[in-house]
């Protein structure tokens, strides 16, 4: 279990606030321990996540404050347009989560049904992602020049393969 917290703290940098998913009850098992054991994971992973997304959205902020480079009349505006961005972003981490809390319940004993409706909230998680940075590409640039709006998308989508990549390696592939 401590590599699918780990990899849901991962996921959460994406949205950099607080952890706000609540994942669904536990399906009913036949031996009490193990249901308890699994919301103790849950919430084990939950404080993790909590955690883990506010030093990543620390650490992001400056990250991103560092590389762009902004003059002060560019600053503001930017700042401005970031905080909102970043808030926009959040339901997609919100749904990955959740996707990554469900996983992490069923790892063992996955049916094909399962996986695929686990692989179309992936890919419909990833296309909210895609429509949100175009949304928010057109709002930057009606506020800041070009070049500043494409260094953001830049130093924002390499945060963001840093992240699903270490994501990548922490979680295990469906058997």
């Amino acid at each position: 279990m401590k590599t699918t917290a780990t990899a849901l703290a991962l996921a959460l940098a994406l949205s950099g606030t607080a952890f706000s998913a609540t994942p669904a009850a536990p399906a009913p098992k036949a031996d009490p321990k193990m249901a308890q054991s699994a919301e103790k994971a849950s919430d084990d992973a939950a404080a993790l996540v909590a955690q883990t997304r506010a030093d990543i959205q620390k650490d992001r902020n400056a990250i991103v404050g560092a590389a762009m480079d902004l003059t002060d009349a560019q600053a503001g505006p930017f700042w401005d347009l970031y905080s909102q961005y970043r808030a926009a972003r959040k339901p997609a981490a919100d749904r990955l989560t959740a996707l990554l809390v469900e996983y992490s319940k069923t790892i063992g004993t996955m049916t094909d049904a399962q996986a695929t409706k686990l692989l179309t909230e992936m890919l419909a998680i990833q296309k909210q992602e895609a429509a949100t940075k175009a949304d928010w590409a057109a709002k930057f640039q009606a506020k800041l020049p070009g070049k500043v709006v494409t260094r953001f998308f830049q130093v924002d989508n390499k945060l963001d393969a840093i992240i699903m990549f270490q994501l990548a390696a922490e979680v295990p592939l469906v058997q």
